[in-house]
């Protein structure tokens, strides 16, 4: 069950815009893998929050918490069920590939009558709700995590961008709306790079069609943060795993782009001016 921070509900729900306040904190889910092995993946999901009206229902057992592991490439779909605030997923390896979404709740576990949070906003004033098995209390932040994404790959380009023919293509192009970045070339020139262009040229190629493919999409970046594509994984997750690129892991600063796409390509032009350095001196 996907829930949109936006979403409006005839209840209050404590994580939904600011139906119930204090919110949620912003260490509010901690996703953390534990003991993974070659048949499955083990995480721990451990949740904080700030209510002692659902934490009586807790308590009392008439809600607990749930996580929905979710994975859209497979249709992999399993719900995991805890009484307290954390809760161990375990996820069979052949069962999902790509990006895993983990959503996670806590919902009514029985029937609550007239339930009133004191923390509602004064929009819910005056009104009591009746609550059904299962409905939400809460909805904590989704998280997720990646199975093909490894931190020894996602310095190489190719794992994120690839270079395709087109037929009926007359100018070379750049395609975002797929899961690697695609830099489109038209039947002849694609001809010349595939007989011409071998792997000791790849610095040709980094600072000329990779740079220009990339500066395309990390300039496209933000208003795609929310696509399940694999070039954005990519990006996001050598954001999330290098101090370096912390400034980034929000919003891309556009002025800096030029600079970061010479960072994420490893100064794709002075390795061509030492290439080509080297090839004059062996010439």
């Amino acid at each position: 069950m996907k829930i949109s921070a936006n979403t409006s509900f005839p209840y209050p729900i404590l994580g939904i815009r600011n139906d119930i306040q204090p919110g949620l904190p912003n260490n509010s889910i901690i996703l953390e893998e534990q003991s993974s092995d070659v048949y499955n993946y083990v995480f721990r999901l451990t949740l904080t929050f700030d209510n002692t009206y659902i934490q009586k229902l807790i308590d009392c057992g008439m809600a607990h918490f749930v996580c929905e592991a979710d994975c859209s490439s497979t249709f992999f779909n399993k719900c995991y069920l805890s009484n307290n605030a954390v809760i161990e997923v375990i996820i069979p390896r052949k069962s999902v590939n790509g990006r895993v979404y983990l959503r996670t709740f806590i919902v009514a576990a029985s029937e609550i009558t007239n339930y009133d949070n004191p923390g509602k906003h004064e929009d819910f004033e005056g009104f009591t709700f009746n609550i059904e098995v299962g409905e939400v209390l809460v909805a904590f932040p989704q998280a997720y995590f990646d199975t093909d994404l490894r931190s020894d790959i996602l310095h190489v380009a190719g794992t994120y961008m690839e270079i395709r023919k087109d037929d009926n293509a007359t100018e070379t192009t750049y395609r975002l709306d797929t899961p690697k970045i695609g830099i489109v070339l038209p039947s002849a020139l694609y001809n010349i790079y595939q007989s011409k262009i071998g792997e000791q040229n790849v610095q040709i190629i980094h600072a000329s069609l990779a740079f220009n493919a990339l500066l395309c999409a990390l300039y496209n970046l933000d208003d795609m943060r929310d696509r399940d594509l694999l070039w954005v994984r990519c990006l996001t997750a050598r954001f999330n795993e290098d101090e370096k690129f912390s400034a980034y892991r929000d919003q891309i600063d556009k002025k800096e782009v030029p600079i970061l796409a010479q960072v994420l390509l490893d100064n794709p032009y002075q390795r061509l001016f030492n290439f080509l350095e080297t090839s004059n001196t062996q010439a």
